[in-house]
């Protein structure tokens, strides 16, 4: 009963087999979530898979899975999981006539329809995070394994669990595998000393246990003939006989850390990749190496593919595929547009580019209206950690973190027009002033209570110090402009706030009464007002001109260092401490709490007003982000779609669109601004 109903849902895909695909060609308007109208980048990558003809490869990345047909390199499909939060396929498996792909997950488990995209089964428990997926040889049965220490075993014709295995000790299952006769399954887990139990499955029994200290990020793989198990451990990779349990070779490289093996379809080779963008090979049989491959250009290898005729191979880094010709040893082919972390974006003045960092050494602009990337600005030897338009907008500054360095960019060509050389620590921001003619960088070197800061000014023109002016800010804890273009510092012992002529270094207020260090300052508008924020959990409101303090705001439960913003108008300021999961909207004349906005279920990451001053969107660690009535203080839309926490969140200049992006996944949202609003 159970093979029939498994051909007749087999003869049924078959007959769609060439459906023609219904997703418009844009992909970066597929399986958006509701409201959103562009995906920017399509999220980092987390495990690849070859169909076993070898014509797609599906990629789980943080977007969901992108399938391509390998000859073209073309995207087909998007499956997106959106079951749950945080629900990031962690494994992916085709079917092995290729029709159905399964991926792991928070349950229930999707099983898709390759061809046409639908999914056509969900398979359920109670609870439970699937960490690993395997199609067995026949395609009739699921295995899948995860936190809790199970083994289930599913019935692919109907969605029913038909057998599950209890996994001993105390364990997270990180990878199944079924050997090539269906007749075992391979679980690798870690804690315990990180071991590979082997099961039967007819009985359930556990036949054989491999011990050799497993990498809990590495997958299992059998042979093709299925006497060996290979998984990677550090800087070796180790393969057993499954007959006996034995370490029959263990394969090595200098400063390789395996994070995937594979072996070639006649099982002669394996190749392990890892860290240091570096792909090994070796011959089985002899433990020989037979050489390396480098094209990948960010740290690690993050999962490599022998296609099935073993003549070409996959390899994923953190933000490209790379297809091989294993005969030429030359990359034929180049997934691109998977984008790992991006952690900051920033419009440009006109709100037509939209400038991401990455984690990396790169900073992407990408065109708004089109969604397409305009120019990559490469250069930078470590990680971007902030970027800054000019207020004019043709030119881009970066902070390039641990090479200590500062760049400059023409944004229309993408040429490297500075390099600013002399902090010595990593660089964490910069800014330009109002006039765009003076530049800020800032270091920071220490951890705890010892944090060093150490703040420079450049004169943009030339690309040289302002030396003059970098002797009075040295050591300075904040840095920021005001509207006119004067210069407010912080510096310790006295933690008092100074406003600097930036064209002599006169000091020309001076702002006392914090008792700490500064966490967070804002100028209003008009340049008139000041807010400034301490460990004690208040707000400041200081006149500039006379440096008095106007109001003590009151009413954070945690220090206001996430968010402290003045309203277009000046006549509003919201504020969001570190650890509340709420913000608060500020009367300026009064200093009175206007309201406090509640929803959030995690703490606030960030909130922007819209340019006209009557909306409030904010971003939060619950995944979400909320778009606010000023004037009530009501939720009027919560945006939902993200699976990470949402970083950020800003309105365009105009107004008409707004953009998010979350934690880790390497996915910003665009959104259309008068359609999520009604």
């Amino acid at each position: 009963m159970k093979r029939t109903a498994y051909l007749l849902l087999k003869v049924f895909l078959v007959i769609f087999a060439f459906t023609p695909n219904t997703f418009a060609q844009d992909w970066t308007k597929w399986g958006l979530p509701e409201g959103a109208k562009a995906r920017l980048g399509k999220g980092n990558i987390i495990k690849i898979a070859y169909s076993d003809d070898g014509t797609r490869l599906a990629v789980a990345s943080g977007a969901g899975i992108w399938i391509y047909d390998t000859q073209t390199g073309k995207e087909l499909n998007l499956f997106i999981r959106h079951t749950n939060k945080d629900d990031i396929a962690r494994d992916i498996s085709f079917s092995p006539d290729g029709l159905l792909l399964a991926a792991g997950g928070r349950m229930p488990i999707p099983i898709w329809d390759v061809s046409t995209g639908k999914t056509l089964r969900m398979l359920k428990m109670d609870k439970g995070y699937v960490r690993s997926v395997s199609f067995s040889p026949d395609g009739m049965t699921l295995a899948t394994g995860g936190g809790d220490k199970t083994i289930r075993l599913w019935d692919i014709a109907t969605g029913n669990m038909i057998q599950k295995f209890e996994v001993p000790g105390r364990l997270i299952l990180k990878s199944i595998a079924f050997s090539p006769d269906g007749l075992i399954i391979a679980s690798g887990s870690h804690y315990d000393n990180d071991i590979i139990h082997l099961w039967d499955i007819a009985t359930g029994t556990n036949i054989q246990t491999l011990k050799g200290n497993l990498n809990e990020s590495s997958d299992i793989k059998f042979s093709p003939d299925g006497q060996l198990i290979a998984a990677g451990r550090g800087s070796y990779i180790n393969v057993w006989d499954v007959s006996t349990g034995a370490i029959i070779r263990t394969l090595q490289r200098a400063g390789m850390m395996a994070r995937s093996a594979s072996f070639s379809p006649d099982g002669k080779t394996i190749v392990a990749g890892g860290m240091g963008n570096t792909i090994h090979f070796w011959d089985i049989n002899t433990g020989r190496s037979l050489g390396s491959l480098w094209g990948h250009t960010h740290d690690v290898v993050l999962s490599v593919a022998f296609s099935p005729d073993g003549k070409t191979l996959a390899s994923a880094g953190r933000d490209s595929i790379l297809i091989w010709d294993l005969h030429s040893h030359k990359v034929i082919r180049t997934l691109e547009g998977h984008t790992s972390s991006m952690n900051s974006i920033t419009f440009s003045p006109d709100g037509q580019l939209l400038a991401m960092k990455s984690p990396h050494d790169t900073i992407s602009l990408w065109n708004v209206r089109t969604s397409t990337i305009f120019r990559t600005l490469k250069g930078h030897r470590k990680s971007v950690y902030g970027v800054s338009f000019s207020p004019d907008g043709q030119l881009i500054a970066s902070a390039g973190g641990k090479d200590t360095t500062v760049r400059l960019w023409d944004v229309t060509t993408g040429t490297n027009i500075h390099t600013l050389e002399g902090h010595t620590s990593p660089v964490y921001g910069v800014s330009f002033s109002p006039d765009g003619k003076i530049l800020t960088s800032i270091d920071m070197s220490g951890t705890g209570e010892q944090i060093n800061r150490t703040l420079r000014l450049w004169d943009v023109a030339t690309g040289s110090e302002i030396t003059d002016l970098s002797k009075h800010i040295d050591e300075a804890g904040i840095i920021l402009f005001s509207p006119d273009g004067k210069l407010l510092t912080s510096k310790s012992p006295h933690d008092n706030l100074r406003l600097l002529d930036t064209h002599t270094g006169t000091v020309l207020q001076t702002f006392v009464g914090h008792a700490s260090p500064v966490y967070n300052v804002s100028f209003s508008p008009d340049g008139k007002l000041l807010a400034s924020t301490d460990k004690d959990n208040t707000i400041r409101l200081w006149d500039v001109a006379t440096g008095t303090t106007l109001h003590t705001l009151i009413g954070h439960t945690s220090p206001v260092y996430r968010v402290l913003l003045f309203s277009p108008g000046g006549q509003k300021l919201v504020s969001a401490g570190g650890e509340e999961n709420n913000f608060r909207l500020w009367d300026v004349d009064t200093g009175k709490t206007l309201h406090t906005l509640e929803g959030h279920t995690d703490p606030i990451t960030s909130v922007s007003f819209s340019p006209d001053g009557n909306t409030l969107v904010s971003s939060s660690w619950d995944n979400t982000v909320r778009l606010w009535d000023v004037e009530s203080g009501d939720t009027l839309r919560t945006l939902e779609g993200h699976t990470r926490s949402v970083i950020r969140a800003l309105f365009s200049p105009d107004g008409k669109t707004l953009a998010s992006t979350s934690y880790s996944n390497g996915i910003v949202y665009l959104w259309d601004v008068t359609t999520i609003k009604r």
